[in-house]
């Protein structure tokens, strides 16, 4: 499942616009039009390699910042982003410098600098209010007053043992019905992989969603947690949009894990919301979703699905010899880099989806052979805020290569509108029918890479 919590504002279209005035400098060019394309695994090999023979310097450090914040180098994002804003900011113009300075927010508030952003934000608000348009100048001001509100919140620290943690992985089937004027339209099992964690010292199990941009507690499970809730309602978007309340969780364990002082969402428990569930009393089987906000701070997770267990290493895995082979999006998104033949395809990796599929993205791109050869069908899916029904083509099969690991997923839906109130930056998603054709899967945040064994 997607959730997307807080948007962040897609800044690349905009700012690369500024280098459409580059001479005809050939490594400038080149850079530019990868810049253009949103393709980062080709600048991540390309630039390292032409860096020095680039002329513009405020495309080299804009090139640096996009490549950090995708591979999840938040401090170098940071120091690069603050290199472009003192030394450039004439160059690259006002427009850009306001999103470059909106991206880094994010970033700080990530590590927990909740009153170093209050004191960033009044500065700026003081400097440029007479230049923003009242909206934009309005959606700063909420943001400070919510960072201001935090000022005196503890960073979220992890304390984890020096040793390999051991964590039971489990998978929980759900029986869903859809129904159209009482009548039975379509019958559905869905598996999902979950965790039991450990929240004030009770246990509790949650779905280990990697499509969950924030860690979230259900309404009918919050009830028995003493949390500290903040004054912002927000709204959770993916099939549908639902409502939740933001608010700082003390502590919480994955094992011998514990993250404390973490921003977590609490909401309505979809699956019983949306009634479509002939599992009784869901609220019995899940209290929360695990999301890539706890398994980013923790680094590295290896998922062994055949053994039912996660194993959270003590010395982080090496970077494979094929090199990183996921980003992160503009929403954090787990993208992930495969190849079909010669083919770049590229995926959002989302545990909690029980399916992989095409987005629409990829139908697009391929429409004339998709339609001619394959067959169309109606198919159902449900997650966050909605279920709802979509016409898709089914493939047969897909030949992928991520890493050096050969595979093929069968039978993938390709849609023909969003899957989502608005899709990931990929052609496809990966969900659990992929985790569970391995033996062991190694993800990285640190590294970024995704590393599989049949």
């Amino acid at each position: 499942m997607k959730s997307k919590i807080n948007k962040k504002v897609m800044i690349f279209s905009i700012i690369i616009l500024f280098f459409e005035h580059l001479n005809a400098q050939k490594y400038d060019i080149f850079i530019h039009e990868l810049l253009k394309q949103n393709n980062w695994f080709a600048l991540e090999k390309e630039y390292p390699q032409i860096q020095d023979s680039i002329k513009t310097p405020e495309l080299k450090w804009l090139t640096e910042s996009l490549l950090n914040i995708k591979f999840n180098q938040n401090e170098a994002a940071i120091s690069s982003i603050d290199t472009l804003l003192h030394k450039y900011q004439q160059n690259i113009g006002f427009t850009n410098s306001v999103e470059l300075f909106r991206y880094k927010i994010s970033l700080l508030a990530y590590q927990g600098e909740y009153g170093f952003i209050a004191g960033e934000l009044k500065n700026f608000i003081d400097q440029v209010s007479e230049n923003l348009p009242q909206e934009e100048l309005k959606k700063f001001e909420e943001m400070y007053n919510f960072y201001n509100s935090l000022r005196n919140e503890e960073k979220t620290q992890v304390i984890k043992p020096e040793k390999n943690i051991e964590i039971p992985f489990g998978t929980i089937e759900m029986d869903f019905t859809s129904r159209k004027d009482e009548d039975t339209i379509h019958d559905m099992t869905s598996a999902l992989g979950v965790v039991k964690i450990f929240i004030q010292g009770k246990e509790y199990v949650f779905i280990l969603d990697t499509g969950y941009e924030t860690t979230c507690i259900f309404n009918n499970t919050s009830k028995n947690i003493n949390l500290h809730y903040l004054n912002d309602s927000i709204n959770i978007s993916g099939t549908g949009i639902s409502q939740g309340n933001l608010a700082i969780l003390d502590n919480i364990s994955l094992g011998e894990v514990t993250l404390y002082n973490l921003l977590i969402v609490v909401s309505d428990n979809f699956l019983e919301k949306s009634g479509i569930f002939r599992n009784e009393n869901i609220n019995d089987y899940i209290d929360g979703v695990l999301g890539i906000d706890f398994i980013k701070r923790i680094g590295e997770i290896q998922l062994y699905p055949s053994d039912k267990k996660i194993i959270i290493p003590q010395k982080e895995s090496e970077l494979p010899i094929s090199g990183r082979n996921i980003i992160l999006d503009e929403r954090n998104n787990i993208i992930v880099k495969a190849f079909s033949e010669d083919d770049l395809i590229t995926f959002h990796l989302d545990t909690g989806n029980s399916n992989s599929h095409m987005f629409k993205s990829y139908y697009l791109k391929n429409r004339n052979e998709i339609e001619t050869t394959l067959e169309k069908k109606l198919t159902y899916s449900f997650g966050v805020g909605a279920i709802k029904s979509d016409t898709i083509y089914q493939m047969p099969s897909l030949a992928l290569l991520i890493g050096e690991t050969f595979f093929s997923l069968k039978n993938i839906p390709i849609y023909t509108v969003d899957y989502f109130m608005e899709d990931p930056s990929a052609d496809g998603s990966l969900g659990t029918d992929f985790i569970n054709k391995f033996s062991k899967i190694t993800l990285n945040l640190n590294k970024m890479f995704i590393q599989l064994k049949k």
